[in-house]
């Protein structure tokens, strides 16, 4: 779905105050450099200092806060035109990035994020969920963010819901993986999916701002590819046989539970990545940079 034609782009004299929530993180960055390229001014959150500086190069205001502390998004949104939250808990199986549910982080710090713009008056808010979230509620990090949309459907904003297919960025460690020799395949890798880059959602997000009414976006990149193909390409880009091992999806299941026990939101990622690489999720064409550019750009870095 692409944007609407009555939307109306604010004359280039008048500068917007935008609120990116979520600045510290690849997209939130791309979003503030677009803005920051458009000539609106950006008040940037991030959660860790360290996030600061590099937002700040930028050429944004930046303030350092922690959205699930109580109050500490009061009075946030005073004096701003727009909000865009790419606000989240990092989307990782790592146990030791946090352990609390993506129901208890996503949904909670942007419900408080759009309560806050609805009193301090913003005309705009634009949220990122996925693509084929509403279809998947039962897996814990697509639920997260079906509640976030619940609430600002019912809100007297107008809430641009943009729903992206798998990042390129949240890709890029199957480079690393391939280094081993060897990546796990759930299932039999035939899901096709259409990935985007972070830059190409950031100009539709930015793109979204012109638009006085609410909205929904799926946003994908211009090629599609099987899960199996993606793995292809990340051992292209360092030169190297692709080999892969097939993981059942029930034992990829009962692993996610396990780990569970031990880190709740860990075990929700292996669970939604068992989801996604199993299920085909194509988007609308929106994107125009190429995921075989991408890694072997990431390779050449690494």
């Amino acid at each position: 779905m692409g944007l609407p034609e009555h939307s109306v782009r604010q004359s280039a004299a008048v500068a917007r105050r935008v609120l990116v929530a979520g600045a510290g993180g690849v997209l939130g960055r791309h979003v503030v450099r677009q803005l920051i390229a458009r000539g609106e001014r950006v008040l940037a959150l991030v959660r860790r200092s360290r996030s600061a500086a590099a937002v700040q190069a930028l050429g944004a205001e930046c303030r350092v806060l922690d959205a699930l502390a109580p109050e500490a998004l009061r009075g946030i949104g005073d004096g701003v035109d727009a909000i865009v939250s790419c606000l989240g808990a990092p989307v990782t199986p790592s146990p030791f990035v946090g352990r609390r549910p993506y129901t208890r982080v996503d949904a909670p710090a942007n419900i408080s994020l759009a309560d806050e713009a609805v009193r301090a008056g913003v005309s705009n808010f634009t949220y990122v969920a996925l693509a084929g979230g509403r279809a998947c509620r039962t897996l814990n990090y697509a639920d997260a963010h079906e509640r976030v949309v619940d609430h600002l459907e019912k809100l007297p904003i107008a809430a641009c819901i943009v729903r992206p297919t798998g990042f390129f960025g949240a890709m890029a460690e199957l480079v690393s993986m391939a280094r081993w020799g060897v990546l796990p395949i759930f299932g039999d890798g035939a899901a096709l999916t259409n990935p985007v880059h972070e830059a190409d959602v950031a100009a539709v997000i930015v793109q979204s701002l012109d638009r006085a009414e609410s909205s929904m976006i799926e946003v994908g990149g211009p090629d599609t590819f099987s899960r199996k193909a993606i793995g292809k390409l990340a051992f292209e880009a360092i030169g190297r046989r692709a080999r892969f091992v097939h993981v059942p999806p029930k034992l990829a299941r009962c692993g996610a539970m396990m780990l569970a026990a031990i880190n709740p939101r860990a075990g929700h990622f292996v669970r939604f990545a068992t989801h996604v690489m199993t299920t085909p999720c194509i988007a609308p064409c929106v994107g125009s940079q190429r995921l075989a550019d991408y890694f072997h750009e990431y390779a050449r870095k690494g």
